[in-house]
């Protein structure tokens, strides 16, 4: 037990702006839900600069001739950040430990299918949140 003058553990519900959501989805293929949290504009460029980072470390270029590999990689990015375990509903309680562990057990299509949920799902207005 944690003592009474033990900082509380922040939840998503404690700290997720207006806006920011958490939608408790089935993973297809298995028998488990997970939860699908809304990605900020932050989190999308923490995504971004991964993937370049990813590709720095193997010494690759993200040119126009590894576009297809640098839009899968961000991808991944993207729904690392995003999948999160709907019983703790703590913000920083990924379902995987790191990108690495994402891309060892997630398939390109699931991949694909979280992406596309989420899109549906947090799309707002027509014109919103596109640049």
């Amino acid at each position: 037990m944690a003592p009474a003058d033990a900082p509380k553990r922040l939840t998503i519900d404690d700290i997720k702006p207006p806006g920011r959501e958490v939608v408790v989805v089935d993973w297809p293929g298995r028998d488990r839900k997970v939860g699908l949290l809304h990605i900020n504009c932050e989190e999308e460029q923490d995504s971004y600069f991964a993937m370049r980072s990813h590709f720095r470390k193997k010494d690759q270029s993200v040119d126009l001739f590894s576009q297809e590999a640098t839009e899968a990689e961000e991808m991944l990015q993207q729904v690392y950040r995003m999948l999160i375990d709907p019983a703790a509903k703590v913000a920083d309680y990924r379902v995987f430990s790191d990108a690495d562990q994402a891309r060892r057990r997630l398939s390109m299509s699931e991949r694909a299918f979280f992406c596309r949920l989420h899109d549906q799902l947090f799309a707002g207005p027509k014109g919103e949140g596109e640049d």
